[in-house]
């Protein structure tokens, strides 16, 4: 029904998103050091992709068992409904295995551990609950260590000097907003993700744009999942290579240079209307994308001071938020109007038209990027 679905779009589903992609970033730097970020970062959006991966053939495989049913399953489900009954569609199954996907997650979640790397040392560090500190916040473990004049602690591991633990920076939420947004580094981190937000936009079209174009323009039966899922697959193969072999390359370089690629992608639809014009668009956006967007979390945590990456994460994410809502409504007319559903005699859909307005539209990111 439609009051639970706006529940869960309105309110559940973006304070996940709240508690979810942020907060796993800030976990990563947690993790890792500064010779290893660029690659884990990379490595995090491989494992993001291998969901996209598992979920587009998914999709085709549903939507196309409960479009091909036999007439008698068909009827039998119509009479069902008809009584008010309870039915297993193709959406509903859709979201049930996402449900099955989250509930995994869940379970895998409560298996982290508070740790955090020593940029220094390179060892890990462990929490509070895995050690006690005094008031300098120097572990037992350390200073037992110092009393026997070094070599191993207590635990095995190879003493590193002291055993800092983590603190949060606290302060007002008025104290912690002036702050962050007096330094020179959030500005110059909020100037790149507004230039990098008209090119961020195409991947909302490739999600909301593209399946209903392609259902328009080549049937119910087009292979919009298996066309959707080349781009996890690609990121999955693309990103640890890239990462790996342009750790030393500065990130805004790889964004500068990654967006160029993406931007241009979404042309191959202008000039064409067909599957193969769709695969080029989806394979162009997938390179380009392997080569800025993991940088673009790499620079975030790299600018960050300690402490405060949440509240950069959430500040540089609002315009992207705000910037989806007219992203929904601008896709919806350009199909209403360019590619309609149903066309009348004689008429003939523009969808390269509309495929033109939104490159001019996302080619802006890179060259704003150039000039700047």
């Amino acid at each position: 029904s439609k009051p639970p679905l706006l529940f869960c779009i309105l309110f559940t589903l973006p304070l996940a998103n709240c508690l979810g992609i942020p907060v796993l970033t800030i976990g990563l730097r947690r993790y890792t050091n500064e010779s290893n970020r660029g690659f884990a970062f990379g490595l995090f959006y491989v494992v993001m992709n291998v969901g996209a991966l598992i979920a587009g053939p998914l999709v085709d495989r549903l939507t196309y068992f409960y479009n091909h049913r036999d007439d008698e399953d068909d009827a039998g489900e119509m009479q069902h409904q008809s009584t008010g009954g309870w039915a297993m569609t193709t959406n509903r199954a859709i979201v049930l295995s996402g449900v099955v996907a989250n509930v995994l997650a869940v379970l895998v979640a409560f298996t982290v551990r508070e740790i955090k790397v020593d940029a220094d040392e390179r060892e890990l560090v462990p929490s509070s609950a895995d050690e006690d500190y005094d008031d300098e916040g120097v572990g037992a473990s350390s200073r037992s260590n110092a009393t026997s004049g070094g070599g191993e602690s207590t635990t095995g591991r190879r003493s590193g000097g002291p055993v800092r633990k983590f603190e949060p920076l606290k302060g007002s939420t008025y104290r912690i907003l002036a702050d962050t947004l007096a330094q020179p580094s959030f500005r110059r981190f909020l100037v790149v993700c507004l230039l990098t937000l008209n090119v961020r936009m195409v991947f909302r079209h490739l999600d909301g744009t593209l399946p209903k174009y392609m259902v328009r323009e080549f049937g119910p039966d087009a292979p919009k999942g298996r066309v959707y899922s080349i781009n996890p697959a690609l990121i999955i193969v693309l990103v640890p290579i890239i990462t790996a072999s342009t750790s030393a390359v500065d990130p805004l370089v790889m964004i500068h240079n990654g967006t160029y690629v993406s931007a241009i992608s979404v042309f191959f639809l202008a000039c064409s209307t067909s599957i193969a014009a769709c695969v080029l668009f989806v394979v162009t956006l997938s390179v380009g994308e392997a080569i800025w967007s993991p940088r673009l979390y790499d620079y975030a945590m790299s600018v960050s001071p300690e402490g405060r990456e949440g509240t950069y994460m959430a500040l540089s994410s609002a315009p992207l938020f705000l910037a989806k809502l007219p992203v929904g409504f601008v896709s919806g007319l350009l199909l209403q109007r360019y590619c309609p559903e149903e066309v009348g005699d004689g008429e003939v859909r523009h969808s390269r038209t509309m495929w033109l307005i939104i490159g001019l539209t996302t080619v802006v990111s890179p060259i704003m990027t150039t000039v700047l």
